[in-house]
């Protein structure tokens, strides 16, 4: 994969252990191909982690969004928001962390 423009730190994570070489082989194989990855499992069982050490080794930053029944679109895309100005309180569009994440690449 393509190394990113964030500070590379290699340090903090164990890839040569066996199940971890074997799973990080599986997600930079899929991250060959142009489609969006979903990696499933039980809860614990390390997939931020690995994603977060494989972006902190890239040189990418990572964000991690967390979807459940009460994640609204607005929270994704952005919503107006109020906010304090000299003329007073006033809505400001306030980009989600979707938008924010696309917009950064």
């Amino acid at each position: 994969i393509e190394k990113g423009n964030q500070h590379l730190e290699d340090k903090g994570f164990e890839f040569l252990a066996p199940t971890t070489r074997r799973n990080v082989l599986r997600v930079l194989r899929a991250m060959q191909l142009p489609k969006p990855v979903l990696l499933e499992g039980s809860p614990g069982v390390g997939k931020t982690s690995l994603v977060t050490a494989l972006g902190k080794y890239s040189g990418h930053k990572v964000v991690r969004i967390n979807l459940s029944e009460q994640t609204d679109i607005m929270d994704l895309l952005g919503s107006d928001l109020p906010v304090e100005s000299e003329e007073g309180l006033q809505f400001a569009w306030s980009d989600g962390i979707l938008l924010q994440a696309l917009r950064e690449g």
